[in-house]
């Protein structure tokens, strides 16, 4: 795991070192907790997508949880 520092302070962990994702919002977006688990809204650059990653299951999903 490498871990990133945000422009606002928080970190980022990513499975390895120059992930074709980012935090979305340059860097400024703030996790989220729902239903026991934290999500970050994520940008990657190969799809030119959205998503959001929830940190305890370690996987993306195209919708929100609340969304859902």
């Amino acid at each position: 795991m490498v871990t990133y520092e945000l422009p606002n302070g928080m970190t980022f962990k990513a499975p390895y070192k120059n992930a074709n994702y980012c935090v979305a919002c340059n860097g400024d977006e703030v996790p989220s907790r729902w239903g026991g688990k934290t999500y970050i809204y994520m940008y990657d650059y190969n799809k030119r997508h959205h998503d959001w990653y929830c940190f305890e299951d370690d996987i993306s999903t195209d919708v929100a949880p609340w969304e859902k």
